[in-house]
């Protein structure tokens, strides 16, 4: 599939992405609330693919197997993702404009956590984020009718590549940000960074090799295949 024809979904993951641009030059936002709606990202990447393995046209009764698997390993690993980058963040947050100090979450009380250092302004950002995906999901998968040619035992494992560079890229930006006090250019270049995974993620995820040279017409493909198996 050619990146023209992924044009609309496109846009709007380039938009999307660029927002934390504004975030960090105009809302004050700093990496604990980026990194924190990444991961968050993450959740919504999860809960999608989900409804793609049951949408998928090939697996049968092993969607009944594959698909419980696949919420309990993909949430132990992104749980343990987020709470990994929660307690990096927080071990030493003089490096953070929000505190001065450490900030103490042992009694429970994340909210107030979240609270105590995070802006106001910033949780609508992972929201867009997840509309992002949404909007792919729709356009390209439902609306292209991808589901048509995916398989559900080759969809277990196609989220963890994109999120696992996407994550050291971000993670790893974020302890060099933290090593040097958070400078706002180094911000802004992992957030291009992050920007350029989705990117190239985006269009390698929906390209489709068994497609016609100048069509999606996933019903000819699925005939091709039937003719062949006969």
């Amino acid at each position: 599939m050619k990146a023209k024809k992924l044009l609309p979904s496109i846009i709007f993951l380039l938009i999307v992405n660029l927002i934390p641009m504004y975030g960090a030059l105009v809302l004050g936002w700093d990496i604990f609330e980026i990194v924190l709606s990444y991961c968050l990202e993450t959740f919504a990447i999860g809960i999608l693919h989900v409804f793609k393995m049951m949408a998928a046209g090939e697996g049968g009764a092993l969607k009944f197997f594959m698909v419980p698997f696949f919420i309990i390993h993909y949430n132990m690993f992104v749980i343990i993702q987020t709470i990994f980058v929660v307690v990096f963040m927080t071990v030493d947050f003089s490096a953070m404009n929000n505190t001065n100090g450490k900030v103490d979450i042992d009694e429970g009380h994340f909210d107030q956590f979240i609270n105590d250092v995070t802006t106001d302004n910033w949780w609508w950002f992972p929201i867009i984020l997840a509309i992002s995906h949404l909007f792919s999901f729709l356009f390209n998968f439902i609306g292209k009718k991808e589901y048509k040619t995916k398989n559900v035992g080759d969809m277990m494992m196609a989220p963890y590549g994109r999120i696992i560079v996407q994550q050291i890229t971000v993670i790893g930006g974020a302890f060099l940000m933290g090593a040097l006090g958070s400078p706002i250019g180094l911000l802004l270049i992992l957030i291009v960074m992050k920007t350029g995974l989705d990117l190239k993620a985006h269009v390698k995820e929906h390209e489709e090799k068994n497609a016609p040279e100048n069509s999606l017409d996933y019903d000819k493909i699925l005939q091709k295949k039937s003719q062949k198996n006969r």
